[in-house]
């Protein structure tokens, strides 16, 4: 047999040994050093270059077990396999082979398999003791009274960290560098024939037009006052004169008042005036007309503005670019600026500093050119991302059209990680993508406090540990440790104890703890018993007894059995094998005496190549123990009678659900004969918004948490085993741009998010790593739909058959990858809508207050095809089945429904114990699940339902 190491992602076990590679003694003493263990404790045995030279190639170490080095100072870490060999910590034997084989293979009371010089082999004598390599010289005789203590020695590096090139802003100024900016009066003209005195001209005449414009609106406002200020001055004068004749004072005033009376005809802007002369419009009545139309050739002159920009984006983007006017942003409009006709130029700079910034403005009515330059600016942005000038990107979606989301997006997969950093963090307020940033940026020392602040201390140990401060590292990963096994979840502080913590025995003793009181029991057992079955294979038969001895009450004997099965159609040893089908035996027959079954099912499992088993098991079960035969009707599934479950969906043959417990999200994953694994999230925030569970099996393999104030990070793999026979990714999405309507998997495997802001309805598609990769405009004249009352809930969106599917209100819209729309009204609110398999016929039911219909997607319209039934129902859930079944809850019953036909009809009735909470499909053919209002799911079969 000829063994090969191979590589391994996960480390095969305890760091049991060392190698320091080197042919000189004062290299070995140096790394020995560093490790601040006692010399005493180590053995040493000197391994050569290769096999067939004797020269030294390093020094190979072995560790008693108690004093060892901590995990990061260890360059090449070994660990051993039984009593004799020595491989590499990250490494596995090509073929896997018992202990007991392996004493009959390795020929030395000690191995080592290197993965460059080879299997080498060592006897005791062959130990080298550390100070025989050591001479020491002569005693010197020198006189010391002259002797100073020296330079102190300089102080242990705490940190190394990573000096940015440049500033933030002068990152950002470069783009300015790269574009040419132009002045205003270089915009070519809409008149080919206009020549450049011409456009001179204009402009020194716009600039005159401005300041007349300035001083008329001055004396029309300040006009009045003055005149009743000279009038009541003169008044007080008369006053004051000691001669001014009392009589006169009536006279006088009501000369006064009917100057007074004349003046406001003297400013009208509108209706007849008092004076009755042939020329008595007056001065100011002429001034208002000549300035209204001013404002209507300014009004013009803005057209033509708007209209060179857009054509101007028709034949160059870029030059464009440098004119074009913000559309939308939380900042503009603070003040008013004075009016003008003409376009500001505008740098090409995202430019972080202005984000925040903005001042007076002078308010264009854009009118219909809104939506035109909208168009043109998303487009720009779609190309420059398309193109790799993410900077570009950013620019657009920051400084044009106040998208400061996508901004972030495009500028984080430009690798601008703190720009993108500081607009997640100040302007959009997701602390937890701004720590992303940072940490990709390399900016580590920054991101550790935000991760603190979020509470994902396994992520703020991870990058302690790449920091290089260990203790740090540690203290955080406890703290993690703590709150898993807080929640109840060993399964996962049994990895950080093994991976993290290396603390490979106390992470297996949370595993048997995992197997006595988790949820997660079996898949605890399952991994405690296979790290012996690939560390020390010839231990896992003694320890599997020791298990069964000591570990398994009678209640989970049939645990232990599934999981006994498990593993031994895994394992390639037949003595494994024999061993657990021993204990299978002797459990089946304690079980069977006492009428219980459970066990005796799963005896096929142990047995495969015998086909008798199987129906000998069932006959003996109906026989033997005279069973009742079987009922139709409800069977219950259990689910957590203390959690609150949020959003359940189903995945091929599973069932996922996330649900809160008290302040801490749950994910449970649970297979149809209610076998359950859950597992911990994390802990809601007060006040948190709702979380919901995305999932389509015929489009991904991942499973969705997401929530728009989710900030967790989430992405695990779910592996399959015994109870699931299909892997999936749990990740989360914390990346929604906001004003989010719905979200969906799309057929590219991405995310796809409809959301919408002032100006309209907005698609943005992503990869599944959250990278922005384009946003569109959806095209919606139809002036009832309304969303900006509308709620965040990702199942209104779905995606079938090159088209997303989403309701509001009672429009049913269809939207193309693209951005295009099509909207089908119906008389009444939609309440949910149900759609068909992604590899069946395209059908989509929907659920209104007055009924339900069938709508069936053509190529060009969506038609309601079928006549409205389920009348008599206060409709609540619906949901499309495979066999041309339709299922609509009302309360504590459901209704069956027959969809072959154009007019369904009804099949069946089904009155459940508590009010239905949801409808999910079974993945068995003519099988449905309720959950009802006490956490239990009925399942039931509707074939037999009468």
């Amino acid at each position: 047999m000829e063994l090969q190491l191979v590589y391994s992602e996960k480390k095969s076990g305890a760091v049991q040994g060392a190698f320091i590679p080197g042919a000189l003694p004062a290299d070995w003493f140096r790394e020995l050093d560093s490790w601040q263990v006692p010399l005493a404790s180590l053995r040493c045995f000197v391994l050569p270059l290769t096999l067939a030279e004797n020269s030294a190639g390093g020094l190979f170490v072995v560790f008693d077990g108690k004093a060892l080095p901590p995990l990061g100072v260890v360059r090449y870490p070994y660990t051993r396999l039984g009593d004799q060999l020595f491989i590499p910590l990250n490494a596995g034997l090509q073929p896997v082979v018992a202990i007991s084989e392996l004493k009959t293979l390795l020929l030395w009371e000690l191995q080592v398999f290197h993965p460059g010089i080879g299997l080498v082999g060592f006897e005791a004598k062959d130990e080298v003791i550390l100070g025989s390599l050591l001479r020491l010289s002569g005693p010197l005789v020198s006189d010391w009274s002259l002797a100073h203590p020296g330079i102190m020695p300089a102080p242990p590096l705490q940190m190394i960290g990573l000096e940015a090139e440049e500033a933030p802003e002068d990152v950002l100024d470069t783009i300015k560098a790269e574009v040419n900016i132009k002045p205003l009066s270089e915009i070519p003209a809409s008149d080919a024939g206009e020549t450049e005195l011409g456009r001179q001209g204009k402009k020194a005449l716009n600039l005159l037009t401005r300041a007349g414009l300035y001083l008329l609106f001055g004396l029309m406002f300040i006009g009045p006052v003055i005149l009743a200020i000279i009038a009541l001055g003169f008044l007080a004068l008369l006053f004051k004169q000691d001669d001014f004749p009392t009589g006169a004072l009536v006279p006088l005033l009501i000369i006064l008042g009917r100057v007074v009376f004349k003046i406001p005809g003297l400013f009208s802007f509108g209706g007849r005036s008092n004076v009755n002369t042939s020329n008595q419009q007056g001065f100011f009545q002429r001034t208002k007309q000549w300035l209204n139309q001013r404002l209507e050739e300014l009004e013009k002159k803005r057209d033509s503005e708007l209209k060179r920009l857009v054509d101007l984006f028709d034949k160059d983007t870029d030059e464009a670019l440098k004119y074009a006017i913000p559309l939308s942003s939380p900042y503009l409009d603070r003040g008013t600026a004075p009016p003008s006709a003409l376009l500001t130029r505008r740098s090409l700079d995202f430019n972080l500093r202005k984000l925040g910034g903005g001042g007076r403005v002078d308010g264009w009515d854009l009118g219909d050119y809104n939506r035109m330059l909208r168009d043109r600016y998303e487009k720009a942005a779609n190309e420059a991302i398309a193109a790799g000038n993410f900077k570009r990107a950013a620019y657009v979606y920051a400084h044009l059209l106040g998208n400061f989301f996508s901004a972030a997006n495009v500028l984080q997969q430009g690798k601008c990680y703190r720009e993108a950093a500081a607009i997640y963090k100040d302007h959009l307020k997701n602390e937890r993508m701004a720590a992303e940033c940072l940490e990709k940026g390399g900016l580590l020392a920054e991101a550790i406090p935000l991760y603190i602040h979020l509470n994902l201390l396994e992520k703020a140990g991870d990058l302690y540990r790449q920091l290089g401060q260990e203790e740090k590292a540690l203290l955080h990963y406890r703290q993690r440790q703590e709150e898993l096994k807080a929640a109840g979840d060993h399964l996962q502080a049994a990895a950080l104890t093994r991976e993290k913590l290396n603390e490979e025995e106390e992470g297996l003793q949370l595993l048997l703890e995992g197997w006595q009181d988790s949820k997660n029991a079996e898949r605890c057992l399952e991994v405690y018993l296979g790290h012996f079955a690939v560390i020390e294979p010839g231990e896992l038969v003694p320890m599997a007894k020791k298990v069964y001895a000591q570990h398994v009450p009678r209640l989970k004997r049939t645990s232990f059995l599934n999981v006994l099965a498990g593993m031994a159609a895994k394992m390639p040893e037949g003595h494994f094998r024999a061993a657990s089908l021993d204990m299978a035996y002797e459990i089946v027959h304690q079980q069977a005496s006492a009428g219980d079954t459970s066990g005796l099912q799963l005896l096929g499992r142990f047995l495969p190549q015998d086909r008798l088993v199987g129906g000998d098991t069932n006959r003996f079960i109906q026989n033997r123990l005279s069973l009742p035969p079987l009922l139709s009707g409800a069977s219950y599934l259990e689910l957590d009678k203390y959690t609150a479950w949020l959003s359940l969906a189903v995945y091929h043959d599973q069932l996922l659900a996330i649900g809160l417990k008290k302040d801490e999200l749950h994910f449970l994953r649970m297979n149809w004969e209610g076998k359950t694994n859950d597992r911990y999230l994390f802990k809601v925030p007060a006040g948190a918004q709702p979380y919901y569970l995305v999932t389509d099996a015929g489009l991904s393999e991942q499973a969705l948490v997401l929530g728009e104030s989710l900030s967790t990070y989430l992405e695990q793999k779910l592996e399959s085993y015994s109870y699931f026979d299909r892997e999936l990714w749990l990740r989360s999405v914390n990346y929604l741009p906001g004003g989010n309507l719905a979200c969906c998997l799309n057929a590219a495997g991405g995310v796809t998010v409809l959301h919408f802001h002032m100006h309209g309805l907005v698609l943005s598609h992503f990869n599944q790593k959250g990278d922005l990769l384009k946003t569109l405009d959806c095209k919606i004249e139809d002036e009832r739909f309304h969303p900006g009352q509308a709620r965040f809930e990702p199942g209104r969106m779905v995606w079938r058959k090159d088209h997303f599917y989403y309701y509001l209100d009672n429009l049913l819209l269809r939207l193309s990858f693209t951005g295009d729309v099509e909207i089908l009204s119906l008389e009444e609110p939609i309440l949910k809508i149900s759609v068909s398999g992604p590899h069946t016929a395209l059908k989509i039911a929907v659920l209104t207050i007055e009924g339900a219909f069938m709508v069936t997607p053509l190529l060009k319209e969506m038609k309601v095809s079928s006549e409205r039934f389920a009348h008599d129902l206060q409709g609540t859930d619906i949901q499309l089945l495979t066999d041309n079944r339709l299922v609509i809850t009302d309360a504590q019953s459901a209704a069956v429904f027959d969809t072959s036909t154009d007019t369904p009809g009804r099949q069946s009735t089904i009155q459940t114990e508590q009010e239905i909470k949801a409808v999910l499909p079974v993945p068995k053919r003519h099988h449905c699940a309720f959950l009802e209002a006490d956490n239990r799911l009925s399942v039931y079969d509707l074939s037999q339902v009468p």
